[in-house]
């Protein structure tokens, strides 16, 4: 499994907005799925909505309910990572937005990333980090860009909008909405797949526990949105899991050519 550097790096930072990366990478495999124009998801539980799977390293779990998902990790276990994903890939424009609660959440990241549709290249992920220090936006395609800036609330709302082939990512603690980065490539337009998740520090073996709420994707050109299909548990296993984590410019560049060979989870 690749690491991530410490999130001291941030300590230093002496300007609002520097480089830094946080890559997830997943493969699932896609079953087909109906149609909708608003993909709603109230986490009234006890279970995951249809077309949704988790996935995690050891020690991390998940329960929903009462209209909201909580990732956790318990102590004593390093490295830890827990996705909560749409099996299905997003197509055409859209905007996604959850509402994040990161009180217990520690030296961990909390946040959305979007993939290619095969899980092979990460495109855009925005999230909180550490003790609600900033809120990050990273567009990787068709190079690394990265953002951040300094936060000190512990919840809010998180979004990204794609129109065409431009992503944005977005944060808003109720004062409006502010864009933290956007990028504009022809792969950005692609299919998307989306989950949400939960990222410990490298070395860290504390316990982290964040909140989401309200996740709602609205098609803004009537493309279909991922339906309510349940995929068999084979079609919906997941493959295989890695991360290439925050650090500066430099460092994602020299771990890029690494996401070809992301290793397996195994609990």
């Amino acid at each position: 499994m690749l690491e991530r550097s410490s999130s001291q790096a941030f300590a230093a930072r002496a300007t609002p907005v520097v480089n830094c990366a946080t890559a997830l990478a997943f493969m699932v495999a896609i079953p087909s799925v109906s149609s909708a124009t608003v993909f709603p998801t109230g986490f009234a539980g006890p279970s995951l909505e249809p077309g949704m799977v988790e996935s995690g390293t050891a020690g991390t779990s998940y329960t929903v309910g009462g209209g909201t998902l909580v990732l956790s990790q318990a102590a004593g276990e390093g490295n830890g990572q827990v996705t909560v994903s749409l099996v299905s890939p997003v197509t055409g424009d859209f905007s996604l937005a959850v509402t994040v609660s990161a009180g217990s959440l520690g030296r961990a990241d909390l946040g959305i990333v979007l993939g290619t549709a095969d899980w092979s290249h990460t495109l855009a992920d925005v999230f909180i980090n550490d003790l609600g220090q900033s809120v990050n936006g990273n567009i990787f395609q068709p190079d690394f860009a990265g953002a951040f800036l300094p936060n000190t609330t512990q919840t809010m709302t998180l979004e990204i909008t794609r129109t065409g082939d431009t992503i944005s990512d977005i944060y808003n603690t109720g004062s409006g909405p502010v864009v933290i980065n956007s990028g504009q490539d022809p792969s950005l337009a692609d299919p998307v797949t989306v989950s949400l998740f939960l990222l410990e520090a490298a070395g860290d073996t504390g316990a982290h526990q964040g909140a989401f709420g309200g996740f709602d994707i609205v098609s803004l050109d009537g493309d279909a949105l991922p339906g309510a299909t349940v995929p068999e548990p084979s079609s919906a296993a997941v493959l295989g899991f890695g991360m290439v984590a925050i650090g500066g410019a430099t460092a994602f560049a020299r771990r890029k050519a690494a996401r070809s060979q992301i290793p397996l989870i195994t609990r």
